[in-house]
């Protein structure tokens, strides 16, 4: 009479369950550390970590937008990172 609601509850009974079961928790303690330690290598080998780092500057044209682009670029229609450091910069290209 060990199944209720179609489940055998006595195989939480037997000695091979929990043997597979402590297996099952090693294996994934395992694996989840080894997963954990290659995302820190993998995020110190692109710098992160190491605190911000400055992007290189670049210059680009605009549409020249009147009214839209006026405080972003300078007279000739021209945006140029350097002259907007410290700022948030979201670039959509």
């Amino acid at each position: 009479m060990g199944i209720a609601a179609g489940l055998d509850f006595a195989t939480f009974k037997r000695g091979e369950t929990w043997k597979a079961f402590g297996i099952g928790i090693v294996l994934f303690s395992i694996i989840g550390y080894a997963g954990l330690s290659m995302f820190d290598l993998a995020a110190s080998s692109f710098g992160k970590g190491d605190g911000p780092t400055i992007a290189p500057d670049f210059e680009i044209e605009t549409l020249n937008r009147t009214g839209y682009e006026s405080e972003y670029t300078n007279d000739t229609g021209w945006f140029k990172l350097s002259e907007h450091r410290g700022k948030v910069v979201i670039i959509d290209f």
